[in-house]
């Protein structure tokens, strides 16, 4: 399954309350744009 069915996007998911100050954290977001990269690329 195409990515984009699997997880949501990445906006959508530094927008949700439960990760508090992470959410803003330059590396917190490096980190899971690389893990939605990763996942794109060997899980698809």
């Amino acid at each position: 399954a195409p990515i984009e069915e699997c997880l949501p996007p990445v906006d959508d998911l530094l927008l949700e309350s439960e990760l508090g100050s992470l959410a803003v954290s330059s590396n917190f977001q490096y980190l899971i744009k690389l893990v939605y990269e990763f996942a794109a690329q060997h899980l698809t």
